[in-house]
């Protein structure tokens, strides 16, 4: 009878156990979203119709404005500078909970890659010593938002119906700058923005060599971005 009850009360801690975590998963998934929802905010600019009529252009772009567009140096718009600014300031946002409970370890369902290959890349970075607990949760949470805002920003970049050269050239700026601030400001390099960068600015000819040297954005993605620009790769 002892050892009956004794299954009945491990049963009953183990279904606990199961509910805390799933209710810990979902406040951090909550969580999680809210700190990403300024930069979302942002975003949302590539789902309006005046960015998307300007990234798509004219159908036809007359000759005389193709000399024009070699002299385009564009430079990010303000969506994405604005973005990028509230990424950058995403550890001091974090900071006054790092130091206590506050910041639990975010769940492995929510991080962006595994714990110990956040830890290497943190030691890496740093130089020195392995990081504590707290500050490797406080890697672990900038991270997600940032991997977070990627995958965003991946979404709605294939969702535009066309680019123009010049529109292509003004998004691969707005790309490349958001890469900067995840790789010089953050130390959390993107490589999934470094190519759309690059499918983005390449010149014509040369895209269908970029599409097969492609591996971290899929082949179909990255033909799909092609197509936008009026090259079809197979």
């Amino acid at each position: 009878e002892a050892e009956a009850e004794a299954k009945a009360a491990v049963a009953v801690l183990a279904k606990l156990s199961a509910q805390m975590e799933a209710l810990l998963l979902q406040a951090q998934r909550l969580t999680l979203a809210a700190l990403a929802l300024p930069i979302s905010r942002e975003l949302q600019a590539l789902d309006e119709q005046p960015l998307r009529d300007s990234l798509r252009g004219a159908e036809q772009q007359a000759e005389e404005d193709r000399a024009d567009l070699m002299a385009f140096s564009a430079a990010p718009n303000s969506y994405m500078t604005q973005a990028g600014e509230h990424l950058l300031g995403m550890p001091l946002v974090l900071e006054p909970f790092s130091g206590g409970e506050a910041l639990t370890l975010l769940h492995p369902q929510l991080r962006a890659r595994g714990l110990e290959e956040a830890r290497a890349a943190e030691e890496a970075h740093a130089g020195a010593a392995p990081a504590d607990e707290d500050e490797s949760s406080e890697w672990l949470w900038i991270e997600s938002v940032a991997h977070t805002v990627v995958l965003q920003l991946l979404k709605r970049v294939r969702s535009l119906p066309a680019l123009s050269p010049r529109g292509a050239k003004q998004l691969a700026a707005d790309v490349d700058y958001l890469s900067n601030i995840c790789s010089a400001g953050l130390s959390l390099p993107q490589p999934e923005l470094e190519e759309l960068a690059s499918l983005l600015s390449c010149p014509a000819e040369a895209l269908p060599r970029l599409v097969e040297s492609t591996s971290s954005l899929s082949a179909d993605f990255a033909r799909a971005i092609t197509a936008k620009r009026g090259v079809f790769v197979k």
